[in-house]
């Protein structure tokens, strides 16, 4: 006869739901606005402007300074979802055209299951009829036309698509940094996407200054996002935005031991090293003292920690697998 599951202790069952209350009371205290909600209204109401100059003689950065006073950033949708996943699975994915439509779906529960715990997208949109125009412009990096690969993307709304980015509370919760900022008061920032022919229009940036309105708007005192160290674009889209990297060797462990609780340390993924960078929209952030006594604590443990993952090799040490309800 098949063996009948051990039925869970009732401290264990008591214990469990106490973790849920204090979860959901946690996050509670952001509201999420409502979705389609407009954070950045285009700039100019001049819809000929970006077409004007892409017939003129007009430099690439007159051209896309006209293009990003065009771009509106408002808050997804669940209609966005399939978009939002597809541009993820292509930029942060090295994955074939047909593995990628294969894991959209999954993609799109991810999206729909970190919603349930108050995750937001932000996205970047303009005129669907100054899509070509800014397409025909626009080249990779390395100079290759983007034009062949834009057709699979063609909009048909009146909008088109141009990147997101995701903003959320539960990542801060059970780690040392939630612990002494008051609830409600500290936003993460993940995600940050643009799709390859809509980049250098400022669509990153736009997505950056409604991340800053949004969190304006809801109390946000402090920004805090991960960045791989050798993403050198991204880093300075960040410095420019007015965050800063939270240097190792001269900052508190707890910031630290954020990063640990994300699986993000040195090496977690793949190898892959990243700077935490934080930002302030008040001068005075609130923090809440938790004594001494549990700080020196802290710190001591902490510094065990480090030391053991040190000697045992960063990739020796996984943290994540402790804390998958967070992500």
């Amino acid at each position: 006869p098949r063996p009948q599951p051990q039925p869970q202790p009732q401290q264990s069952i008591d214990d469990q739901y106490a973790h849920e209350r204090a979860f959901h009371n946690y996050i509670s205290y952001w509201q999420p606005p409502q979705s389609g909600s407009i954070l950045l209204h285009p700039r100019t109401n001049d819809e000929n402007a970006v077409a004007n100059a892409a017939s003129s003689s007009a430099s690439d950065a007159e051209y896309f300074a006209e293009v990003r006073d065009q771009i509106a950033v408002r808050v997804a949708t669940p209609w966005d979802d399939i978009d939002i996943a597809n541009l993820r699975l292509s930029v942060f994915s090295e994955m074939a055209p047909e593995l990628r439509a294969k894991f959209c779906q999954k993609s799109c529960e991810v999206l729909d299951h970190r919603r349930n715990k108050g995750a937001t997208c932000l996205v970047a949109a303009i005129d669907s009829n100054m899509r070509d125009s800014i397409v025909a412009r626009n080249v990779f990096q390395d100079g290759a036309d983007y034009s062949d690969l834009a057709k699979a993307r063609e909009s048909t709304s009146s909008q088109w698509f141009m990147g997101s980015v995701e903003v959320s509370v539960h990542e801060f919760y059970g780690t040392e940094l939630g612990k002494r900022r008051p609830a409600g008061t500290v936003l993460y920032i993940t995600e940050v996407a643009v799709l390859p022919e809509a980049r250098r229009t400022g669509a990153a940036t736009r997505l950056m200054s409604g991340v800053d309105e949004l969190a304006t708007l809801k109390g946000i005192e402090s920004l805090y996002l991960h960045v791989d160290v050798n993403n050198e674009a991204a880093i300075t889209l960040y410095e420019k935005a007015g965050y800063r990297i939270i240097g190792k060797d001269d900052s508190h462990p707890m910031f630290e031991e954020f990063t640990m609780r994300l699986n993000l340390h040195d090496g977690a993924t793949k190898g892959r090293n990243h700077y935490l960078l934080e930002k302030h929209l008040t001068d005075s952030p609130s923090w809440i003292d938790v004594g001494e006594a549990a700080d020196a604590k802290f710190v001591s443990e902490m510094n065990a920690t480090i030391q053991a993952r040190e000697a045992r090799g960063s990739m020796g040490f996984e943290v994540g697998t402790s804390i998958q309800h967070l992500t």
